[in-house]
C-alpha cells in the first residue's frame, strides 16, 4: 500500500503545483493594470485647396475633417484654421511664400500634406 499512498501524494502535489503556478500567473496579470484593447483611430484630414497668390500676396488653404466640425484643424507654421461654409478655412495676406508644400493636423490625430499651388 505504500506505493498507491506515493502515487496520490505525487498527483497531489502535481496538482498544487499547477494551481500555485497559475495563481502566481493571475496575480502578475492583475498587478500590471488595465489594458488598453481599444485604440484611438484619428481623422481623416483632406486638403482640398492650397495655394499662393504671389501677385496679391495671399496664402489660402481648404481642408475636412473626418470628424467636422468637432475637432480643430491646424496649417503647420501659420495657425488655427476657422470653420466656414462646412470646410475649414486658413487665409492670410503678406505672408512669405509657403514653400512647396503644407501640412495640416488635426486635434483628432489626422494630418496631410498637400502641394502648395503658386500664381
Amino acid at each position: 500500500m505504500k506505493g498507491v499512498s506515493n502515487k496520490k501524494n505525487h498527483k497531489k502535489k502535481q496538482k498544487t503545483n499547477f494551481l500555485t503556478v497559475g495563481f502566481m500567473w493571475m496575480m502578475l496579470l492583475c498587478s500590471l493594470g488595465p489594458v488598453a484593447t481599444d485604440a484611438v483611430t484619428p481623422d481623416v484630414v483632406t486638403v482640398t485647396k492650397a495655394e499662393y497668390k504671389a501677385d496679391k500676396d495671399e496664402f489660402k488653404v481648404e481642408a475636412t475633417s473626418s470628424d467636422q466640425p468637432s475637432v480643430t484643424l491646424t496649417v503647420v507654421g501659420y495657425g488655427a484654421m476657422t470653420w466656414k461654409n462646412n470646410k475649414y478655412e486658413y487665409k492670410a495676406k503678406g505672408d512669405d511664400n509657403p514653400g512647396p508644400t503644407v501640412t495640416v493636423t488635426s486635434s483628432g490625430g489626422g494630418q496631410d500634406t498637400s502641394n502648395v499651388s503658386q500664381r
